[in-house]
């Protein structure tokens, strides 16, 4: 039954990762994820591929997908991308294309959450990590925030800035 085959697939990808197999156990998971029904277990599930494959050294994922089927290859290919690609603009064409070649693949969630944007990281001069999102040549996103100091030497400035714009 799928229950039962369920069950041993997730089993199986949890024995998989503990001993640092991360192909066999995204392997695992990817087909247990067309297994699933309900959509807390499919975002648990396919949340768990990415944080697996983000464990895989970018030359092991570069030989898996010469191997790999479906439905691991567009996991791995998703991954690869994130990890191989360190110029913006090249890894936003990459994403896009691979949105183009995968539109109904599960991990398209995980993009479109930001407008199909594909997410990178900016160090402000704090050193602390933001979140960003880059929108494809001729795309324009729907809202757009204004961040502003309200305390500290630049906070009139900003004052000046808010009370302009709302």
């Amino acid at each position: 039954p799928e229950a039962t085959r369920s069950r041993v697939l997730f089993l199986q990808a949890r024995t998989y990762e503990a001993n640092d197999n991360y192909l066999a156990a995204a392997r695992a998971r990817s087909i247990l994820d067309e297994l699933l029904i309900d959509q807390q277990s499919q975002r648990i599930n396919r949340q768990a591929i990415r944080q697996i494959l983000n464990k895989v050294p970018e030359h092991v994922l570069n030989q898996a997908l010469q191997r790999e089927q479906y439905p691991l290859s567009p996991w791995l290919s998703l991954a690869y991308i994130e990890k191989s690609i360190s110029n913006p603009a090249q890894r936003e064409q990459a994403i896009y294309q691979w949105q183009q070649q995968f539109p109904n693949h599960p991990a398209q969630t995980f993009l479109s959450a930001n407008l199909n944007y594909p997410q990178y990281q900016m160090a402000d001069n704090n050193a602390q990590a933001q979140q960003y999102s880059v929108a494809p040549s001729g795309m324009s996103p729907r809202k757009i925030a204004l961040l502003l100091p309200m305390n500290g030497p630049h906070a009139k400035a900003a004052k000046t800035i808010r009370d302009g714009y709302f």
